[in-house]
């Protein structure tokens, strides 16, 4: 058994072995249990932000940037491992499970942006403007956000076990996603010409917000297609 390879940043591949790359069909797998371990982190980045948004803890919203390094060294040795996966004879199912999980690696690596960036952008605008949006209002964003985090949720069985019913019903979200934010966006837009500075600059924070939950989804529905069996037929 060779030695593992010495920690570089903030965390290491468990699963790339190299001694795995002789058989293409194990080392694949061992990417595919690696990205389930990344969308866990990436899973537990979402949950972290919405709790910490929740009590007003910018410490630990900030913290999820150091999270998100975790992903992007997972992502460089997952691309890195599949380039060397690529030098072997593959046949036409590895080659197409090869693709699968090149675009799955990019997407996680997506996801994790997005919450790092874009979503810690967002809450830190909403604390410094300190108006407290209409309960209806954030009732929706938050059934969206629960969505989205259910969806993540199950990709990692998608990843990890190739799990056809978790797959399934992260395609059968695609309608309520769109129905939910179609409702608050028509909410909001009833509801500008009535309100002040304020509740204008955060009905456009919530309008942002609920826009990258909706892109969230649409990268774990992108990854999502990638291992649907029919895709594959």
């Amino acid at each position: 058994i060779p030695d593992k390879p010495e920690a570089v940043g903030p965390i290491s591949p468990i699963y790339l072995d190299p001694e795995l790359l002789k058989v293409p069909s194990l080392a694949l797998e061992a990417v595919r249990r690696e990205l389930a371990r990344a969308n866990d982190i990436v899973l537990s980045m979402f949950t972290h932000l919405q709790s910490a948004f929740v009590r007003g803890n910018i410490e630990r919203i900030h913290a999820l940037i150091k999270d998100d390094d975790m992903i992007d060294t997972l992502e460089a040795a997952c691309i890195n491992y599949l380039g060397k996966i690529r030098q072997q004879e593959l046949s036409e199912k590895q080659s197409q499970e090869h693709k699968a999980l090149m675009v799955s690696t990019v997407a996680i690596e997506n996801l994790a942006d997005i919450i790092e960036t874009d979503m810690v952008e967002l809450s830190e605008q909403a604390f410094e403007l300190k108006h407290q949006g209409s309960p209806e209002t954030e009732k929706m964003v938050f059934e969206l956000y629960l969505i989205v985090n259910h969806a993540i949720d199950l990709l990692t069985d998608v990843l990890r076990h190739k799990n056809q019913e978790h797959a399934r019903s992260i395609y059968r979200y695609n309608r309520l996603i769109k129905s939910q934010q179609r409702a608050l966006m028509e909410r909001k837009s009833d509801r500008l010409g009535d309100e002040d500075i304020d509740a204008l600059k955060m009905a456009r924070l919530q309008i942002s917000v609920s826009e990258k939950l909706v892109r969230m989804y649409g990268l774990v529905k992108r990854i999502t297609a990638e291992h649907l069996e029919r895709r594959r037929r």
